[in-house]
């Protein structure tokens, strides 16, 4: 008989790490990519209305062509930057990983996700996302666990019955 296995680690994710979970999970939806398009595509309308009207362009009309551009990238800055905060605020999270499921542990809270309950694990870069929703996912850094560990999460993910495992 098999014996059980445990990985745990505790960490707290920088904002660059944040940064890119928020980026790699936004690509994951089609809904957000469309949304993430909307106001670049404001701004090309905008800029293609100002040479084909033929007339002079002011100074404002291409400060509104940049804020078209710039609007969605710096909301996702903003909107990392504040849940980096928050997060701060409850201290080191402790991730442990065994056959029941993923147990997670702030200074204020404790969670359990059961196997059953994840739909997702996956492996992009240098984090592993467990999905527990189409679009949310537990962000764990691969630098906090030594060589191998992805492979031993995922084995007892699959062992735990999560239905997409390393897609």
């Amino acid at each position: 008989m098999e014996a059980s296995q445990e990985l745990e680690a505790n960490y707290s994710l920088t904002y660059p790490e944040r940064l890119r979970a928020a980026w790699d999970l936004t690509m994951g939806s089609p809904s957000a990519i469309l949304w993430l398009c909307f106001f670049p595509g404001l701004g090309i309308l905008l800029l293609w209305l100002m040479t084909w009207s033929g007339s002079r362009a002011t100074g404002l009309d291409y400060f509104l062509a940049f804020v078209c551009f710039a609007f969605v990238p710096a909301l996702i800055m903003w909107i990392t930057h504040r849940a980096h905060v928050a997060d701060r605020e409850k201290g080191p999270y402790s991730y442990r990983f065994n056959d029941e499921g993923i147990h997670v542990t702030t200074a204020t809270s404790e969670l359990t996700h059961r196997w059953p309950a994840i739909v997702r694990v996956r492996q992009k870069r240098d984090m592993l996302y467990l999905y527990f929703t189409a679009r949310n996912a537990h962000c764990v850094p691969l630098r906090v666990f030594p060589a191998g560990a992805a492979a031993a999460i995922e084995g007892l993910a699959s062992a735990g019955g999560v239905p997409r495992v390393g897609t």
